[in-house]
């Protein structure tokens, strides 16, 4: 039987140490990579469930019903939430 290597979305925090004159220059200087990541701060929160890999086919949507996998979207931009990728190794 195939193996197969699946990504899935998540959702993680990261807690960053930076310096600066007030909460909204903080904010600035973490998002323009100023920030020192604190070791061992990050933690799991849950699938990232609007993200998702629309590259299905019809019938493989359809099997995907059928097995009782959630679809969303709408028509062909229809994608399986969480699923980055599947890669048969």
């Amino acid at each position: 039987m195939p193996e197969f290597i699946v990504e899935q979305y998540e959702l993680h925090v990261q807690k960053y140490r930076v310096t600066a004159m007030d909460r909204v220059e903080a904010v600035r200087a973490v998002l323009d990579g100023a920030g020192t990541a604190i070791d061992n701060s990050g933690e799991y929160i849950q699938p990232a469930e609007f993200y998702g890999r629309p590259a299905f086919s019809e019938d493989e949507r359809q099997r995907l019903r059928l097995a009782g996998v959630p679809i969303s979207g709408h028509e062909n931009k229809e994608f399986v939430p969480t699923i980055r990728s599947v890669e048969e190794e």
